[in-house]
């Protein structure tokens, strides 16, 4: 079984993400927010699950994808990696490179 890293990226797109949709609806924004990490758990168990990744070449760089959200990771066993987590309407130009 894989462990699950989150970069502090990551975990504040999280945040982002929660705090615009609680603009209209807590109960949304924690639901959407659960869901997104309960669908990163299941890479512990199905770390391939994802896509490879249309921004990374590297086939170690994958793509899960829940509803319209894009979760970049990477795969380095025993541990896998969150990096990003965005919307599929934002613009990922500047969202790499760091």
């Amino acid at each position: 079984m894989e462990e699950i890293v989150w970069s502090t990226e990551a975990s504040n797109d999280l945040i982002e993400i929660y705090n615009y949709i609680s603009k209209n609806s807590f109960y949304y924004a924690k639901k959407t927010v659960y869901e997104i990490v309960n669908k990163v758990e299941n890479l512990c168990y199905f770390p391939y699950m994802g896509r490879n990744s249309k921004v990374y070449i590297d086939e170690i760089y994958r793509e899960l994808i829940y509803k319209s959200y894009i979760i970049i990771y990477r795969i380095a066993s025993p541990k896998i990696y969150i990096h990003r987590v965005w919307h599929s309407a934002r613009k990922s130009d500047n969202l790499f490179l760091k």
